[in-house]
């Protein structure tokens, strides 16, 4: 006999009638020749000769050849050897995907940026691609196959408003099934007032303080937005007469001792300190 079973997993190939008493039948595979996958890919109910094909992939392979076995109390035969024929996977759902998606993005986003990932399902288990259909975005940011939404160009600075992706989400074993979704990003320019140093004072150190003795901090000041609130401050020391007695964190603005102090009395030294 010839069968028929489409590409996928746990398909029924076969669930045959079963006459008279058969709670007293049980039923196994075996192989034909030396074709041993055969008891691996398909299985069967031992109580009942329903046949299963566990896995398939038409690629690797299309047919199969599967003996079924049917042993009594009495006696045991087998039905004569099945030929199994995979056939193409039928898809008849589509792609599982929100209506639209909304997205706030600052304008000075660098390339790169992550701006959605979208997560489509599809209800017959294929894989999904994504393709891009309209919009006014290219060459600004792009979605790509796997539905990742990035930032394209520098040019995104110089855009007001909104910018729109229509995709599409299709299934690859069956491209006539597709969902329509549509992606805005709402471009933001934040007003940004920058950073202020508390103002100039004076400091004594004494003359025996020990290198490393941290004797003052720079206090920054920023009226930035939140979203900024994550960018690191880096401190610095832009002009010295000390010539190099004194020292700054970087990260964290404290001033200390880099060198052993003079025993005599200096004249006042100045520091200037730079936040960026």
């Amino acid at each position: 006999r010839v069968l028929s079973v489409r590409e996928g997993t746990n398909e029924t190939v076969q669930d045959w009638p079963v006459s008279g008493s058969p709670t007293s039948l049980q039923y196994s595979l075996s192989t034909v020749g030396s074709d041993t996958n055969v008891v691996t890919l398909f299985s069967i109910d031992s109580s009942r000769p329903a046949l299963v094909l566990r896995h398939a992939d038409r690629a690797v392979r299309q047919w199969y050849i599967v003996q079924v076995n049917t042993t009594s109390s009495a006696r045991s035969w087998s039905l004569c050897p099945l030929l199994v024929i995979v056939s193409e996977a039928v898809n008849s759902h589509p792609p599982q995907l929100a209506a639209s998606y909304d997205r706030v993005l600052p304008a000075y986003a660098p390339i790169g940026s992550r701006v959605l990932q979208v997560n489509a399902v599809d209800p017959d288990g294929d894989d999904i691609t994504y393709m891009q259909s309209g919009g006014n975005a290219t060459g600004y940011i792009q979605l790509d196959s796997s539905g990742l939404v990035t930032v394209f160009s520098t040019r995104i600075t110089a855009v007001t408003g909104v910018l729109v992706i229509n995709f599409q989400a299709v299934s690859k074993n069956a491209p006539n099934q597709t969902a329509q979704s549509l992606l805005s990003v709402s471009i933001r320019h934040y007003q940004v007032a920058g950073f202020s140093i508390a103002p100039s004072a004076a400091i004594t150190v004494p003359s025996n303080a020990a290198v490393g003795q941290v004797f003052g901090r720079a206090n920054v000041a920023a009226s930035l937005p939140a979203l900024l609130h994550t960018t690191p401050v880096t401190f610095s020391i832009s002009a010295d007469s000390s010539r190099g007695l004194f020292s700054i964190n970087s990260s964290t603005g404290e001033l200390s001792v880099g060198q052993a102090l003079p025993a005599f009395p200096v004249r006042p030294l100045l520091l200037t300190v730079q936040a960026s």
